[in-house]
């Protein structure tokens, strides 16, 4: 008959794997780690661990997460939405957006169809 091994939690070292995972992807801002997102929302790091190979996906998703448009939301423990908004900030420095080609041409001070303050 097998007997359990004494304080050993199969969650723990899942839990331990993910804290790996993005400690490696941090690369260098580990400070930014969000503690209180991986205790109380592991599936929201989860996700974040699978979408950070793509720039694109991973900005919606901190976007989603940090911006709504529903009511009904009740939004995150203003902790955990600070450390969504300060790991979404490292991802940034760590994948700097690319500027899209329309706003690279446009003139700033330009207005509307090309009118001009008189």
């Amino acid at each position: 008959m097998d007997t359990p091994i004494s304080g050993f939690r199969p969650q723990a070292d899942e839990t331990f794997f993910k804290d790996a995972q993005l400690f490696a992807l941090l690369k260098g801002h580990e400070h930014a780690y969000p503690k209180q997102l991986a205790t109380h929302y592991p599936q929201i790091l989860e996700r974040i661990i699978a979408v950070w190979s793509s720039p694109e996906t991973a900005r919606t998703y901190f976007q989603s997460l940090l911006m709504t448009d529903r009511n009904t939301r009740q939004g995150f423990p203003q902790q955990v939405y600070t450390e969504l908004l300060a790991l979404s900030l490292v991802y940034d420095r760590l994948f700097p957006p690319k500027p899209k080609p329309e706003a690279a041409r446009r003139d700033p001070w330009e207005l509307g169809g090309g009118g001009r303050i008189r």
